[in-house]
């Protein structure tokens, strides 16, 4: 099974982690980034996407209360 450990380089995940954290939500839909902005005023989760290098889409999810943050690849989300 393909998983973003495999797939991504440490800098793709750690530059998506920084940027994601900065409020920038990537490729995230209209709504989804809506979502985002309210969420962040409650702690709840939030949505980013990203591409890879290779053009690969993957996502930074943060859980509600902000406590993890994951790195998935679409067959994982």
């Amino acid at each position: 099974a393909e998983n973003a450990s495999r797939t991504l380089s440490n800098a793709e995940i750690m530059d998506a982690v920084k940027r994601h954290a900065a409020g920038d939500w990537g490729e995230a839909e209209l709504e989804d980034r809506a979502a985002n902005e309210r969420a962040l005023a409650f702690n709840g989760r939030l949505c980013s996407v990203f591409r890879s290098r290779t053009g690969n889409r993957f996502y930074v999810i943060t859980e509600t209360g902000h406590h993890t943050t994951t790195i998935l690849v679409p067959a994982e989300y």
